[in-house]
């Protein structure tokens, strides 16, 4: 039934944004301010990369029209809706700047009691929409505090853009204004009217515009990091790192038009095994004791692993029994699962067995798996022996890694990548 319906979903976008026409976004409305004086630049993708999806948030307070917003631009429709309980979900379909895109959208609770639930949509979210009421005052003067949890929750440097709603009432706040607050945070500002249906299209495609640009500058980001004419394979395996059956993995060289490839891969174990400083050290080369984990964090690195081009979407999930309902419905989404234990802890390794459960019950079949041994510039509890056995009897590779000391935590990393392109292949 889930199959058959996200087909209808999809058909229908299709039929709404006509393949073989170029809809780019509409000129700006009088009312619609950019805050600076640069010209966002053009941003052509390969015809292979029409069909991308983005995630937006929509917050601000409660009351303000973010659901009325929300509802007229997915069904052309005008009512006041009831107040919004956690957070509402929709699909739109445009074409910006020749891309074909499907926004899928966040619309937020604003009432502070349900802060707990929607924070967790921040993290996930690639473009922020600040919404206020032209009509309430107060609504605007929070804004301070809305962007405080953006920076609090968001990815880092996520985009954002102010909406001001009910432009067709009589406006508390004027445009000067809100372009000035708008000017000072960096982000463009549109007004809207849900009811008289003003510019509500274009506040999304607005949306969907500036997440195309950072996305752009996040991957020249990446290509500057991963030099384009340079072979960086996998480093031969410190003499702790064991492949844990008799085969050669097989060389995968993919085409050149192949190169830019992103993979998802899940890291679990225990709490406290030391998951988050592995992370940390492969992503900023820094070491600290981090605050327990809360759900799911992420990160991105790029690596080329057997002359592809990789980026690597981290989710470093929390190890504590609580949080499994959270983290659990990242495993199907993984291409890959790093399995961490604590070297120094044999109630650690002791518990590989109840999370190797987890992943036969939430990831997809047959995803690969390596086993990750951490703290080893500590004193052992767990022999090498031992955990290259259970690690053979699972027909996994395995490698001991020091954040403290930067001992494997790269080649950690790449192992799960080179794994997870083989899997592909």
């Amino acid at each position: 039934c889930i199959l058959e319906d996200s087909k209808q979903r999809v058909a229908a976008i299709d039929q709404r944004v006509p393949q073989h026409t170029s809809t780019t976004v509409r000129p700006a409305h009088p009312q619609r301010t950019p805050v600076d004086n640069t010209v966002v630049p053009t941003f052509t993708p390969s015809a292979s990369a029409r069909d991308n999806a983005f995630n937006v948030i929509v917050i601000g307070d409660g009351g303000v029209g973010k659901s009325a917003l929300t509802l007229r631009a997915a069904k052309d429709e005008f009512c006041l809706p009831a107040k919004t309980i956690g957070v509402e979900f929709c699909v739109l379909g445009m074409n910006v700047m020749d891309k074909k895109i499907r926004l899928r959208v966040w619309d937020t609770a604003g009432q502070e009691r349900f802060q707990a639930v929607t924070s967790g949509y921040y993290r996930s979210a690639h473009g922020v929409m600040l919404c206020f009421d032209l009509t309430d005052r107060q609504s605007f003067t929070h804004l301070d505090k809305w962007m405080e949890r953006v920076r609090e929750h968001a990815a880092q440097g996520a985009p954002c853009c102010l909406v001001g709603c009910k432009s067709d009432a009589v406006h508390r706040v004027t445009h000067e204004e809100a372009v000035e607050w708008a000017r000072h945070h960096r982000m463009e500002y549109i007004e809207t009217s849900a009811k008289s249906n003003v510019n509500v299209g274009d506040a999304f495609q607005g949306a969907a515009r500036c997440i195309l640009e950072d996305s752009k500058q996040r991957v020249a980001a990446i290509d500057q990091r991963v030099p384009q004419h340079t072979s960086t394979t996998v480093r031969p395996a410190h003499p702790q790192r064991t492949p844990v059956d008799n085969t050669v993995v097989p060389t995968f060289t993919p085409s050149a038009s192949a190169r830019d490839n992103a993979f998802n891969v899940i890291v679990i174990g225990d709490g406290g095994v030391g998951k988050s400083a592995l992370t940390l050290r492969a992503a900023k080369d820094e070491f600290c004791l981090p605050a327990k984990t809360i759900g799911v964090e992420f990160c991105v690195l790029g690596m080329n692993v057997m002359d592809k081009k990789i980026r690597l979407r981290v989710w470093d999930t929390a190890g504590q029994e609580r949080f499994q309902a959270v983290t659990s419905g990242y495993y199907r989404s993984a291409h890959g699962v790093m399995l961490c234990f604590d070297l120094t802890d044999r109630q650690s390794f002791t518990h590989l067995d109840k999370w190797m459960e987890r992943v036969r019950e939430h990831a997809a079949q047959g995803a690969p798996c390596c086993l990750v041994g951490c703290k080893s510039d500590a004193v052992h509890r767990v022999t090498h022996e031992e955990a290259v056995e259970w690690a053979r009897h699972h027909r996994m590779e395995y490698i001991e890694t020091s954040a403290k000391s930067n001992v494997n935590v790269g080649d950690a990393f790449q192992g799960a990548a080179r794994c997870i392109l083989e899997d592909s292949k």
